[in-house]
């Protein structure tokens, strides 16, 4: 950049001289960045502008604090007054002569005509700027994103949002900032919109997406996502559906039925929230298999490169790459939904009352994958990947029946899970007569006894009972994995009976050595055991092996993790600070806690609250005694 003379008109088109304007600061600031900051000056102004104008907008309660900012704006962009005059235009004629700077004045003098609706990122380009389309009018526009929101990894890999864009220099920007979307959120707000045109008379779907885009988000915000539904027209999709087709075609774990669930779960979670692009869908189950066969939450001990990946689907291993950092964006939702599978495994047909605490998981798919296993054991050896494809496909069409007490036995249990207590509880004692070495059913039998030492007699015949089913040799071999291995589960499913009944007992220590020991037998902790051990560390005020055991899970963004992590920092004596920035970032995941644990006495038994939060203050209640006064 040439250098300016003092005396010289400044480049900043303020019509002042150079030294006396731009050329006072002690660093020569570039003209982007003046009117970057008048304009987000001015928005500020707006904001208190239309508040002090408009009374009326202060008033509004809304559920969340960023419909109230969104209607702020909404206000001062298109409510006009008696006069038919809009506060932008007041507001403008106001500060007109303030606005000396061209091009800062003719962005805000363009606020007049601020564009409201759903947008489509159409691709995103160099120094935080992106190209967006409006889903609506079809309308394209290059919008610049402030520092904090292109550095957001999940606001760059969103594929759409809702919002106001108006002028911003050069660019548009959203104003006062971007609402993110899933591709889910997105079509509930558009079915939210176009309800809402269907029950007005005007003609024109983007006026009402105009003048009542506050109530589409409120609305959107008081009735959350139908996530069935959006199953459910995922199962129509052709791509999403050839994804799946692929992977279970090329993967080679047909004989693993949870690691095929669980990858077709975390494909549906990607697909509810991002857009599936390009025409080549054996890029992404290339990436899927990848994925699954990387990340020791899948339980697949056969790893593959990328390159042998890549060949097998007939895509580079570039592409691969690319559509893998797409999926790993999904993480931390998929985490969450694995772990309400488990604290939901109850409420959808395996067990029906609160006998059996949640670590004695009977997973859904189980006795299906029980079933195959048995066939393929009587089978022999099989020679190759086609035979087992063949018998698997013949499995499926055809109803097994037990050949053995033992088999007989293991079904009644299964079946016994899916029935109310009193069912259950015959079924239970079915399975015993037949088998009395079952470990699952003595498992089960353990939680319906009075007597305390029978229903330790019970657990402790499970446990023997497994361990001698599977062997000693093969606990140890297979040890930090075993969930993996069907014929373990009833074993670490016995261990976690006898924890909680240990912990029934008052009888803490020894709770926490087997819950240690499960953790030590299944390190991807497929059964939740890391939710009771934390609780049993923090209720014992063992907080250093509670802040361990955070570290071992540390990406677990479970709301009961973050308000154990304010305990654990409770504990351990950190700074005020640290601890308030915790329990905002808690707050922030379930408000509900917050309040429960507030009121521990007073926790309340009807719709308006969730179940996982009253669960979460009714179990932590102890855990928290004393320390709720944090949470004020």
């Amino acid at each position: 950049m040439a250098k300016v003379n003092r005396n010289e008109a400044c480049p900043c088109g303020s019509g002042k001289k150079y030294k006396k304007c731009c050329g006072k600061q002690s660093v020569v600031t570039s003209i982007h960045e003046l009117v970057n900051q008048e304009l987000w000056d001015n928005l500020n102004e707006l904001c208190v502008y239309t508040m002090e104008n408009d009374p009326a907008v202060k008033r509004k309660a809304y559920a969340e604090k960023v419909i109230q900012i969104m209607d702020v704006y909404h206000t001062a962009f298109y409510k006009p007054d008696s006069n038919g005059v809009r506060l932008i235009e007041r507001f403008i004629e106001k500060n007109h002569a303030s606005m000396k700077r061209k091009q800062t004045r003719e962005s805000i003098e363009a606020w007049m005509d601020v564009e409201v609706g759903f947008f489509e990122i159409v691709c995103w380009g160099q120094d935080k700027v992106a190209e967006i389309k409006n889903s609506i009018t079809g309308n394209r526009s290059m919008v610049v994103f402030t520092e904090e929101e292109a550095a957001d990894e999940r606001l760059r890999k969103a594929d759409f949002f809702a919002g106001m864009i108006g002028k911003w220099g050069s660019c548009y920007r959203f104003l006062p900032f971007p609402l993110q979307l899933s591709k889910a959120d997105y079509k509930k707000m558009m079915e939210i919109a176009q309800s809402l045109h269907e029950q007005t008379d005007s003609s024109s779907f983007e006026e009402v997406v105009v003048s009542r885009y506050i109530d589409i988000i409120t609305q959107f915000v008081e009735e959350p996502v139908d996530t069935m539904a959006a199953m459910k027209e995922l199962e129509r999709d052709a791509r999403y559906q050839e994804v799946l087709a692929l992977f279970r075609m090329h993967s080679g774990l047909a004989h693993r039925r949870d690691v095929i669930a669980k990858a077709e779960r975390y494909w549906l979670m990607y697909c509810l929230n991002y857009n599936i692009k390009g025409k080549k869908m054996g890029i992404y189950a290339a990436a899927l298999e990848y994925l699954i066969r990387d990340s020791p939450l899948f339980g697949v001990r056969e790893q593959c490169t990328q390159k042998k990946i890549a060949d097998k689907y007939g895509v580079s291993v570039t592409s691969i790459g690319k559509r893998l950092a797409d999926l790993d964006e999904i993480w931390p939702a998929f985490f969450a939904m694995e772990q309400q599978i488990v604290d939901d495994s109850f409420s959808e047909g395996m067990v029906t009352d609160d006998i059996l605490p949640s670590t004695v998981l009977f997973p859904l798919a189980e006795r299906s994958t029980y079933e195959v296993t048995e066939r393929l054991n009587s089978h022999g050896d099989i020679e190759d990947e086609q035979q087992l494809r063949d018998l698997l496909d013949k499995y499926v069409e055809a109803s097994f029946e037990p050949e053995t007490k033992q088999q007989q036995a293991q079904l009644l249990v299964y079946e016994a899970m899916e029935q109310a207590s009193d069912v259950r509880l015959n079924l239970i004692e079915q399975a015993l007569q037949l088998d009395p070495y079952n470990s699952d059913a003595n498992t089960v039998k353990a939680f319906y006894e009075e007597d305390d030492e029978q229903a330790l007699k019970y657990s402790q015949t499970a446990i023997r009972a497994a361990k001698e089913r599977v062997g000693e040799v093969f606990l140890q071999e297979e040890m930090g994995s075993l969930w993996g291995h069907l014929s373990a589960r009833p074993y670490l499913r016995a261990l976690a009976g006898l924890a909680d009944l240990y912990e029934m007992f008052g009888m803490e220590e020894q709770s926490i050595h087997v819950l240690e020991d499960i953790l030590e037998a299944n390190t991807n902790d497929n059964q939740g055991i890391r939710y009771e051990l934390i609780r049993l560390y923090l209720e014992c005020e063992q907080y250093d092996q509670a802040k361990a055991l955070r570290n071992t899970f540390a990406e677990d963004a479970h709301f009961s993790m973050l308000y154990n992590d304010v305990l654990i920092h409770i504990g351990l004596h950190a700074s005020r600070a640290h601890i308030e920035k915790l329990i905002q970032k808690a707050i922030s995941a379930n408000p509900e806690v917050a309040v429960l644990l507030e009121h521990p006495t007073s926790i309340p038994r009807d719709d308006n609250w969730s179940a996982a939060a009253i669960q979460y203050a009714e179990k932590h209640s102890l855990a928290w005694y004393g320390h709720e006064h944090w949470l004020q």
